[in-house]
């Protein structure tokens, strides 16, 4: 009776869906808001220095804040090991770092649709890596299906917006590469966050 009442509520699917729902709705975003914070700053198409910095502050203000979290609810911020610090900063440098500086000159080259199309093949990326490091995540019928309904799902709602199919490197290409770093570092994180605490590691990736 006790276990079941200091059970978390995040051990429930349906919270999880739920949670991870809006994580989605919360990265969509991403995409116009980044549009408008060069509008705001004036940033132009290729000033891509301007665009790091910009990206910088962002995540750098974002750690800051985890960490600030985490200290507020005693959780130890600074306890490592050297191999354990040495993880955080390989994956600050994978999933915040080369991850968003492809992102972001990816994004200066392409549209909002076109940027969040592409970066939806995060998706078949991530299923996939799994499937190889992972025995108990194997590729399944259920989660194939459920990538090609989510990527049809994304060019729908997108298609009436005047979405054409070019690719070009700088722009497309970018985003599809800032995919797949994202996709390998999350799975990297995964392994990390059973000796590190997720709030913690998350803090100190952005920071870094």
């Amino acid at each position: 009776m006790d276990t079941q009442r200091q059970a978390s509520p995040f051990a429930r699917k349906n919270v999880v869906y739920v949670c991870a729902a809006f994580c989605c709705l919360l990265w969509g975003s991403a995409y116009p808001a980044i549009k408008s914070g060069y509008d705001l700053f004036q940033i132009a198409t290729d000033d891509i220095p301007s665009k790091i910095v910009f990206a910088g502050y962002r995540f750098l203000f974002a750690g800051g804040l985890l960490l600030l979290f985490a200290l507020l609810q005693r959780k130890p911020i600074g306890r490592f090991r050297p191999r354990q610090f040495a993880q955080l900063t390989l994956l600050g440098l994978t999933q915040t770092s080369l991850q968003y500086l492809f992102f972001y000159i990816g994004l200066a080259f392409t549209s909002g649709v076109k940027g969040s199309i592409m970066n939806a093949t995060g998706t078949f990326f991530s299923v996939l890596l799994a499937h190889f490091i992972y025995q108990n995540d194997r590729l399944s019928y259920n989660k194939t299906l459920g990538c090609i309904l989510g990527f049809a799902g994304v060019m729908v709602v997108n298609v009436s917006n005047g979405l054409d199919f070019s690719f070009n490197l700088p722009g497309e290409g970018s985003v599809v590469l800032a995919a797949f770093i994202l996709s390998a570092a999350t799975l990297y994180g995964k392994r990390l966050s059973q000796t590190v605490d997720p709030m913690v590691m998350t803090g100190y990736q952005l920071g870094i």
